[in-house]
């Protein structure tokens, strides 16, 4: 049975992650954050597993803020 894909836009991560735009994009450059996966050159997206998974490796401790 095939599942669906949940993907997240900038302002859901941000939100979530309760950080700045610039910082989201830092955490990202660095590797520290999961690459986002482009729909088109301006629709960056972001799988919801993946933030998870970041999430409860201890991401948001001390990265995110």
């Amino acid at each position: 049975m095939a599942t669906t894909e949940v993907l997240l836009k900038t302002a859901d991560v941000l939100d979530l992650l309760q950080v700045k735009r610039t910082r989201l994009h830092q955490l990202v450059k660095t590797g520290a954050f999961p690459q986002p996966i482009r729909l088109g050159p301006k629709s960056p997206r972001w799988r919801q597993r993946d933030i998870d998974a970041w999430l409860n490796a201890g991401g948001a401790g001390g990265e995110a803020a």
